[in-house]
């Protein structure tokens, strides 16, 4: 049947009713449906063309502050920012690696904060929002190590430099396991599992 066939019968009349009143439609709002292309949207997500984004998601991270700390390091750099719009949805896509970590040893920390340089990386203000807001991490992310590149540390005894990164821990003996945040030499290597997340 084409489109030009369609048919609203009194029993499909009588169903669309009863679901609008379910989910609490008013009157002005099922009109409002009619209006412009909004039913072709919602056919374009219920034919798999969309999505729906659920921006009741979204919160605020404040880039603008004062870097993740830690007793063992020092700030070599931090790039600070402005709002980062954190959404749990959307946000896997901001992950970023590059085809060179798939050699053998993969890339090293100065060579993937290079081919970083003209990116917005997050800084570790974004690591810190994380680690107290576990709920709003992926669960995607639990095979991957994310890096804040944003702000980069060293170690005041030898001078090594560090980017620190996110990453899920499973239960082991007495260590409850959970999302955790580690520290990686710039000197190391970074495999396909080394992620760095950026702001847009």
């Amino acid at each position: 049947m084409s489109n030009n066939d369609f048919m609203l019968d009194v029993g499909l009349a009588n169903e669309l009713k009863l679901a609008f009143r379910r989910t609490g439609y008013t009157c002005a709002e099922v009109k409002h449906l009619c209006e412009r292309d909004i039913l072709a949207d919602i056919h374009r997500v219920l034919t798999g063309q969309a999505h729906i984004i659920d921006f009741s998601k979204e919160n605020l991270i404040d880039c603008s502050g004062e870097p993740f700390t830690h007793q063992s390091f020092k700030v070599k750099s931090h790039k600070q920012g402005s709002s980062f719009v954190w959404n749990k949805t959307t946000c896997t896509s901001n992950l970023h690696r590059f085809l060179t970590q798939k050699m053998k040893h993969g890339i090293t920390g100065y060579d993937f904060f290079k081919k970083l340089e003209k990116m917005p990386t997050a800084n570790t203000c974004v690591l810190k929002y994380l680690l107290e807001h576990q709920e709003d991490i992926p669960e995607s992310w639990k095979d991957k190590f994310v890096f804040f590149f944003g702000t980069i540390y060293y170690d005041p005894e030898n001078g090594d430099q560090y980017v620190l990164c996110l990453n899920f821990y499973s239960p082991c003996g007495g260590d409850p396991g959970g999302w955790k945040w580690g520290a990686h030499r710039l000197l190391d290597n970074f495999n396909l599992h080394c992620y760095a997340l950026t702001m847009s």
